[in-house]
């Protein structure tokens, strides 16, 4: 997923071991799961226009 997406090291990703949930992410983490970039189509970076979209509905990316 990280290849295919291009993640850089600069973003500081966690991933969990295995046998951890994605839940058990360090504080100030944020949770995306594979299903939302392949499934969704999302990317990264996400334009403004988006978070406009999530505001206005009242949304949360997470």
């Amino acid at each position: 997923m990280v290849q295919c997406h291009q993640f850089t090291d600069e973003w500081d990703a966690w991933y969990p071991a295995q046998g951890k949930m994605a839940t058990d992410a360090p504080p100030g983490y944020i949770i995306l799961l594979a299903d939302f970039f392949g499934e969704g189509d999302f990317r990264l970076p996400a334009t403004h226009v988006l978070g406009d979209i999530l505001q206005y509905y009242g949304f949360h990316i997470s």
